[in-house]
């Protein structure tokens, strides 16, 4: 009975500390195709130039199966535009998040917007077609109004499991478990 319980913890936290690790989500948008400046059509804003996307990356706990509502607690992303960043370490902000994935966590379909605290702007919209009906979107504030960035083609994702690395107090576990394992194995023996 014991041989088997200490077998089971044993090969129980050999497999947590397997599984442990991170999945990263790398984005790549298309480049920008329609231009609004303060409202009305023009041919280019003046925060991008005809080459710019959005480009970035998201690192979870585990890969994004199923529908996902908000990001997990602990979730790292950044992106970019140009000369414009936003990142989780920054304290900038996503809301009204929603990532489908399939059973191997490659992502079909997904929103993301991004801003800055209080006012918002700039900010990026990041969509899928088949959720939002458009692709990418990047929103300044101009002068009077709003100067948006947008294409109607969604970028790709592309995904990548690390290898964790366990902690020091995951790694002293799995060495009292297994000291435990071979002393009642000992003591087994001597009986």
């Amino acid at each position: 009975m014991f041989k088997r319980t200490g077998c089971i913890l044993l090969f129980g936290l050999l497999f947590s500390i397997a599984a442990m690790g991170n999945t990263i989500y790398t984005y790549s948008g298309q480049p920008f195709t329609t231009y609004r400046c303060s409202g009305s059509p023009c041919n280019s804003i003046p925060e991008l130039s005809s080459s710019d996307r959005i480009t970035g990356s998201l690192m979870v706990s585990s890969p994004l199966i199923g529908v996902v509502g908000n990001l997990p607690a602990g979730s790292v992303w950044s992106f970019s535009v140009g000369s414009y960043s936003w990142s989780s370490s920054d304290g900038d902000e996503t809301g009204g998040q929603y990532f489908q994935g399939d059973a191997s966590g490659n992502l079909i379909e997904w929103e993301l917007p991004i801003r800055r605290p209080g006012m918002g702007y700039p900010g990026l919209n990041i969509y899928s077609n088949a959720f939002a009906g458009f692709g990418d979107t990047f929103i300044a504030l101009g002068s009077p109004g709003l100067d948006i960035a947008s294409n109607t083609t969604p970028g790709t994702w592309t995904m990548q499991s690390t290898s964790g690395v366990p902690e020091p107090g995951t790694l002293s576990l799995v060495i009292l478990a297994t000291l435990g394992a071979v002393l009642m194995k000992s003591k087994r023996r001597r009986c």
